[in-house]
Protein backbone atom coordinates (compact mmCIF):
# COMPACT_ATOMS: atom_id res chain seq x y z
CA UNK A 1 0.00 0.00 0.00
CA UNK A 2 1.87 3.22 -1.16
CA UNK A 3 1.41 6.22 1.58
CA UNK A 4 3.12 9.45 1.38
CA UNK A 5 2.58 12.90 3.22
CA UNK A 6 2.19 15.28 4.72
CA UNK A 7 3.65 17.28 2.17
CA UNK A 8 3.51 21.08 3.22
CA UNK A 9 3.86 22.96 5.74
CA UNK A 10 0.39 24.51 6.26
CA UNK A 11 1.01 26.76 9.36
CA UNK A 12 4.73 26.83 9.57
CA UNK A 13 5.35 30.49 9.82
CA UNK A 14 2.48 31.98 9.30
CA UNK A 15 1.84 34.27 11.92
CA UNK A 16 5.07 35.89 10.75
CA UNK A 17 4.20 36.19 7.49
CA UNK A 18 0.90 37.85 8.12
CA UNK A 19 1.33 41.64 9.29
CA UNK A 20 -0.45 43.35 12.14
CA UNK A 21 -2.44 45.52 10.13
CA UNK A 22 -3.06 42.61 7.78
CA UNK A 23 -6.95 42.05 7.16
CA UNK A 24 -8.37 38.68 8.86
CA UNK A 25 -6.76 35.46 8.21
CA UNK A 26 -9.48 32.83 5.58
CA UNK A 27 -9.04 29.21 6.70
CA UNK A 28 -10.87 26.94 3.73
CA UNK A 29 -11.54 23.41 4.41
CA UNK A 30 -13.55 21.29 1.30
CA UNK A 31 -14.79 17.61 2.37
CA UNK A 32 -11.60 16.46 4.79
CA UNK A 33 -9.50 18.91 4.49
CA UNK A 34 -11.55 20.47 7.45
CA UNK A 35 -9.57 18.12 9.49
CA UNK A 36 -6.21 20.19 8.60
CA UNK A 37 -8.31 23.40 9.16
CA UNK A 38 -9.01 22.03 12.47
CA UNK A 39 -5.30 21.14 13.46
CA UNK A 40 -4.18 25.00 12.53
CA UNK A 41 -6.87 26.80 14.53
CA UNK A 42 -6.37 24.82 17.43
CA UNK A 43 -2.63 24.86 17.38
CA UNK A 44 -0.72 26.93 19.81
CA UNK A 45 1.72 28.76 16.79
CA UNK A 46 -2.32 30.20 15.06
CA UNK A 47 -3.61 31.86 18.31
CA UNK A 48 -1.72 34.93 17.30
CA UNK A 49 -3.65 34.94 14.58
CA UNK A 50 -7.34 33.54 15.97
CA UNK A 51 -9.32 36.85 16.56
CA UNK A 52 -9.02 37.66 13.16
CA UNK A 53 -9.33 34.40 11.48
CA UNK A 54 -12.67 32.59 9.86
CA UNK A 55 -12.96 29.14 9.02
CA UNK A 56 -15.05 28.02 5.96
CA UNK A 57 -16.03 24.21 5.31
CA UNK A 58 -16.32 23.48 2.04
CA UNK A 59 -18.58 20.04 1.72
CA UNK A 60 -21.77 18.59 -0.15
CA UNK A 61 -23.55 18.40 3.37
CA UNK A 62 -24.11 18.90 6.95
CA UNK A 63 -23.13 15.31 7.74
CA UNK A 64 -20.44 14.91 5.23
CA UNK A 65 -17.48 13.16 6.58
CA UNK A 66 -17.71 15.15 10.64
CA UNK A 67 -21.18 16.26 12.01
CA UNK A 68 -21.10 20.11 11.53
CA UNK A 69 -21.84 19.84 15.17
CA UNK A 70 -18.83 18.37 16.02
CA UNK A 71 -16.49 20.69 14.02
CA UNK A 72 -18.01 23.83 15.09
CA UNK A 73 -17.58 22.40 19.14
CA UNK A 74 -14.31 21.06 18.21
CA UNK A 75 -13.34 25.28 16.81
CA UNK A 76 -11.79 27.83 19.96
CA UNK A 77 -14.44 29.25 20.99
CA UNK A 78 -13.32 33.14 19.72
CA UNK A 79 -13.64 31.14 16.11
CA UNK A 80 -16.98 29.72 16.94
CA UNK A 81 -19.01 33.04 15.71
CA UNK A 82 -16.92 33.26 13.00
CA UNK A 83 -16.99 29.68 11.23
CA UNK A 84 -19.46 29.17 7.98
CA UNK A 85 -20.75 25.51 6.65
CA UNK A 86 -20.41 26.32 2.68
CA UNK A 87 -22.53 23.64 0.72
CA UNK A 88 -21.10 23.13 -2.75
CA UNK A 89 -21.62 19.81 -5.23
CA UNK A 90 -19.52 16.97 -4.77
CA UNK A 91 -16.16 15.83 -5.74
CA UNK A 92 -16.80 15.19 -9.89
CA UNK A 93 -19.55 17.70 -10.13
CA UNK A 94 -18.67 19.92 -12.94
CA UNK A 95 -20.13 22.96 -11.10
CA UNK A 96 -18.25 22.55 -8.05
CA UNK A 97 -15.43 24.73 -8.85
CA UNK A 98 -17.76 27.63 -10.01
CA UNK A 99 -19.75 27.57 -6.87
CA UNK A 100 -16.86 27.61 -4.23
CA UNK A 101 -15.25 30.52 -6.53
CA UNK A 102 -18.38 31.88 -6.17
CA UNK A 103 -18.19 32.24 -2.14
CA UNK A 104 -14.83 32.89 -2.32
CA UNK A 105 -15.03 36.15 -4.57
CA UNK A 106 -17.89 37.36 -2.19
CA UNK A 107 -15.61 36.25 0.97
CA UNK A 108 -13.01 38.72 -1.10
CA UNK A 109 -15.23 41.44 -1.51
CA UNK A 110 -14.43 43.19 1.46
CA UNK A 111 -11.00 43.64 1.34
CA UNK A 112 -7.67 41.35 0.49
CA UNK A 113 -7.42 38.99 3.65
CA UNK A 114 -3.72 39.35 5.37
CA UNK A 115 -3.57 35.29 4.54
CA UNK A 116 -5.20 31.90 2.81
CA UNK A 117 -4.90 28.97 4.19
CA UNK A 118 -7.14 26.18 2.51
CA UNK A 119 -6.95 21.88 2.76
CA UNK A 120 -8.47 19.48 0.59
CA UNK A 121 -9.53 18.96 -3.46
CA UNK A 122 -6.87 20.91 -5.24
CA UNK A 123 -9.30 21.14 -8.32
CA UNK A 124 -10.51 23.76 -5.88
CA UNK A 125 -7.84 25.27 -3.89
CA UNK A 126 -5.38 25.92 -6.74
CA UNK A 127 -8.08 28.47 -8.46
CA UNK A 128 -8.78 29.88 -4.93
CA UNK A 129 -4.70 30.42 -4.22
CA UNK A 130 -4.72 32.41 -7.85
CA UNK A 131 -7.53 34.70 -6.58
CA UNK A 132 -6.26 35.47 -3.38
CA UNK A 133 -2.79 36.27 -5.26
CA UNK A 134 -4.41 37.78 -7.78
CA UNK A 135 -6.47 40.32 -5.11
CA UNK A 136 -3.39 41.28 -3.20
CA UNK A 137 -2.30 38.08 -0.80
CA UNK A 138 1.34 37.71 -0.64
CA UNK A 139 2.56 34.64 -1.87
CA UNK A 140 4.40 33.19 1.37
CA UNK A 141 0.85 34.09 3.29
CA UNK A 142 -1.40 31.39 1.04
CA UNK A 143 -0.59 28.04 2.28
CA UNK A 144 -1.97 24.77 0.41
CA UNK A 145 -2.45 21.19 1.86
CA UNK A 146 -4.15 19.55 -1.21
CA UNK A 147 -5.73 15.54 -0.01
CA UNK A 148 -6.77 14.84 -3.67
CA UNK A 149 -6.64 16.23 -6.88
CA UNK A 150 -3.54 18.24 -6.95
CA UNK A 151 -2.07 18.93 -9.71
CA UNK A 152 1.60 19.25 -8.30
CA UNK A 153 1.82 16.05 -7.50
CA UNK A 154 0.05 15.09 -10.86
CA UNK A 155 3.12 16.76 -12.79
CA UNK A 156 5.44 14.19 -11.26
CA UNK A 157 3.64 11.46 -12.04
CA UNK A 158 2.61 10.65 -8.69
CA UNK A 159 -1.77 10.95 -8.78
CA UNK A 160 -1.96 11.72 -4.75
Amino acid sequence: VPFSGPWGKFGTGLAAAVPAGAGPVLVIGTDTGITACLGLVRGAAFRPLLDRARLAWMAPGADYFLPEPFVRELLPPPLRGRFEAVRIPPPGDPSRVAAARGWFAGALAGGAPGAVCLAGDGAILYPLREAAEAAGVPCDAVRIECYFNNPERKKTGDNG
